[in-house]
């Protein structure tokens, strides 16, 4: 299942909508928070989708956003191995989903991989436009 994966904080922070769409049938899901950054979306969009994912099913999680990449892949195994320390002894940012991220990961016994994909990319754009309207839906506008 090949997924992408974007977040919308109108102002950064602020209100924040995340969606995701299937890349192999069109199918999005989005949701809202009240006050967040683009970050906490990207998390909470990729736990979700964890979430509601077949365990057994194979995934490829396509972001525009190499903190949540980077995140899933590198810094998190990383910090995790460090005592939930960065490399300068400072605490990450948005550690509790990063935490609840990878113990999701953890959890399925199908594949799960994270890959950057242009801003421009066809459904990057989709979930984009998706995760805006999320995020205007949450303030009220």
């Amino acid at each position: 299942m090949v997924v992408a994966l974007q977040a919308v904080a109108e102002p950064n922070p602020g209100p924040t909508g995340w969606a995701y769409v299937n890349q192999e049938n069109g199918a999005s899901t989005s949701g809202g928070l009240p006050d967040g950054t683009d970050q906490v979306g990207e998390l909470t969009a990729a736990i979700h989708l964890l979430n509601h994912s077949p365990a057994g099913a194979n995934l490829l999680i396509r972001s525009a956003s190499e903190d949540l990449v980077k995140a899933a892949t590198v810094w998190g195994p990383n910090w995790r191995r460090n005592g939930w320390r960065k490399r300068n002894g400072e605490t990450p940012h948005n550690l509790d989903l990063i935490r609840l991220l990878l113990a999701k990961i953890e959890e399925r016994s199908g594949r799960t991989r994270f890959g950057h994909a242009a801003a421009d990319d066809e459904f990057v754009r989709v979930a984009a436009q998706t995760a805006a309207e999320a995020a205007r839906e949450i303030a009220g506008q």
